[in-house]
Formats: C-alpha cells, structure tokens, sequence
C-alpha cells in the first residue's frame, strides 16, 4: 500500500479506530474519541489534538500519541497502554478511572489544567527532558503520580489525591496545597513536598516515606494510620510565618505531627 491519509478538520469517532498500515497524517486535525466502550489501536499514528467525550471504557491497544493538546471532557475508565501528550492537558471530567496512565512528554513548556476549574486525571506520569510543565487550578489524582524527569511549577494548583492504594513519587515536585481524600493506602515513594497547605479529608494508611509541609496541616478524618516511615513534618522555613512548634497542625487524628 502506498499514498498518505491526510485527517483535517474535527472527527468525532463514536466507535473504534484501527491503524494496520500505512502513513497518516493528522498534523492538520481534532480528532474527538466518542466511542462507549471503544478500543483505539492508533499505531503509529501521531494525532495532533485529541478529544475524549464518552462515559464508557476506552482502551487504548499500543500507545497513543498526541503532538498537540488533550481535552478530557467526559471519560470514564482510560485502560490499556499509555497515552504520550507533548502538548497541555485539560481536564473537566471530575471521575476518571482505569488502568493506563497519561504521560506528559513534551519538549516545550505544557499545563494541566481544568479550565479553571477542577479536573481528574488518573494515573500520570512526567518524562521531560526539557520545558516546564505548570499545574494550575484543583487537580483530582485519583491513580498513581510519577514524576521521573522534567521541571514542574505547581505553585497555581491544589493537587487532591484520591487513589485508592495509589503511589505518589513525587521526585523534587514542590506541590502547592494538597488534599488527601481516600480511604485506602497511599504510599510515598521519596519525600512530599507541600509548600502550602496539607488537609486531610479521608485518609487510611499514609505508607513510605515523610510528607513535609511549609504550611498548615488540617484533618477532618478521625482514623488516619501512618506506617513507621512516614511522619508530618511541620517545617519552618523563609517562605513560612508558622511557628517552629507544630501548633499549625489542627488535628482530629495525626498519628505523627513534629516541628522541623
């Protein structure tokens, strides 16, 4: 087979799409996945702008790649393989599920943002080599969060983390304020950082390792268990007003509270 199918415009595909051969370019497009239940076997395809609309399960059959921007409106379980973004995600959907995991690539600056609003994502990964990437407004986590490579300003954001037995491995992320609310365990892989305020919503077992605060702590939940890494640490630095004694942590239940 030979020639090139050329996608323009904005295509909406309410059911699966299926790459077997051939070369495609879809530099020039809006490609809008719709499809309840649907199954995108994209090979190498690179899709410039993606749409997900739909309320079913979506699974993505090898990885999918987007040179431009991802808008999640409406998704309900993302499975299967991974989907690369070298451009800014959106997301207004507030319960994104499944097992894939969105991975920011880009070379360029990107965002995740919600429109300035509130948002979910599922399971993320950062791999940059180079740009930054800013999260803004409140971003709902409600898988795993990997950072692996690549300078992240999330000081425009609150970060809630809602994964149930999800890992957060954060790296050097400085996140901004952060929620917990699920009722699971949650492990931290290296420190958390949190340069303004941690609240408690929900939290079962804190696992790992230690969740460092510049602001304040606040916990509504009354049966929080942090296994024998993890502490709250209270942290006094030139960025923060708060006493060197952890009278900024406002507690029902925190199994570790301690001045830094």
């Amino acid at each position: 087979m030979s020639g090139t199918l050329t996608i323009s415009d904005h295509i909406e595909i309410s059911g699966d799409f299926t790459h077997t051969s051939g070369v495609v370019d879809a530099s020039g497009s809006t490609v809008e996945f719709q499809g309840y239940n649907a199954t995108i076997s994209s090979g190498d395809v690179e899709f410039a702008n993606v749409i997900f609309d739909n309320s079913g399960n979506t699974t993505i059959d090898g990885e999918l790649t987007v040179s431009g921007d991802l808008t999640i409106e409406r998704l309900g379980n993302l499975n299967g393989d991974n989907v690369l973004v070298h451009g800014n995600v959106t997301t207004t959907d507030t319960s994104v599920g499944g097992t894939a995991t969105i991975e920011l690539v880009g070379t360029g600056d990107q965002t995740i943002d919600a429109a300035g609003g509130t948002g979910e994502l599922h399971h993320v990964e950062i791999d940059k080599v180079s740009g930054t990437l800013m999260i803004s407004d409140h971003i709902e986590i409600s898988g795993d969060f990997t950072h692996t490579s690549g300078v992240v300003d999330a000081s425009g954001s609150t970060v809630e983390f809602q994964g149930y037995n999800a890992t957060i491995s954060s790296g050097d992320v400085e996140f901004a304020n952060v929620i917990f609310d699920n009722s699971g365990n949650t492990t931290i892989d290296g420190e958390l950082t949190v340069s303004g305020d941690l609240t408690i919503e929900r939290l079962g077992n804190l696992n790992g390792d230690n969740v460092l605060v510049h602001g304040n702590v606040t916990t509504t939940d009354t049966s929080v268990v942090a296994r024998p890494r993890s502490n709250w640490w209270a942290r006094a630095t030139r960025r923060s007003t708060q006493p060197v004694v952890p009278a900024n942590c406002t507690t029902s239940r925190l199994t570790r509270c301690r001045a830094r």
